[in-house]
């Protein structure tokens, strides 16, 4: 189903969002804190200052987009995948990825430490001055 923009969805949806595709959307310092979005497909969106601490992305796929700057703090991402995205100097601290794919994306000063990373695909990914301590990785393929 395609909706109209996020913030309708966000209105009417009240923290869960389902079955929904968003294409060339903007949002700018969005309050997201612990929302859950399940299939959705973002695609050329821009994320900017947003909030997403503690959401979950279930089955989610983003294409195109853009979260640089944006917190992800404690989110949780599974089946989801990433195509062609930014995330350069977003805080995805304490973060879980479970069975993601991440094609073509830059997460150039990313704040990554204390995330989960299990049987994740990592193909053509820049990680340039990211930060990674005390990140636990397992069973992940990398390709360049």
């Amino acid at each position: 189903m395609l909706k109209a923009t996020i913030e309708a969805a966000l209105l009417e949806d009240e923290r869960n969002i389902k079955d929904a595709i968003f294409e060339q959307q903007t949002l700018e310092g969005g309050h997201l804190t612990a929302f859950e979005f399940s299939n959705v497909t973002f695609r050329q969106c821009v994320f900017t200052a947003c909030d997403f601490t503690k959401a979950g992305f279930y089955g989610c796929t983003f294409e195109g987009c853009s979260l640089a700057g944006c917190k992800l703090i404690d989110s949780y991402f599974r089946d989801a995948a990433m195509t062609e995205c930014k995330a350069d100097g977003a805080n995805f601290t304490d973060a879980v990825f479970k069975q993601c794919t991440l094609r073509n994306c830059s997460f150039r000063y990313a704040n990554c430490s204390q995330t989960g990373w299990e049987g994740c695909t990592l193909e053509h990914c820049g990680f340039r001055e990211a930060f990674f301590s005390e990140a636990k990785l397992k069973k992940l393929k990398l390709a360049e």
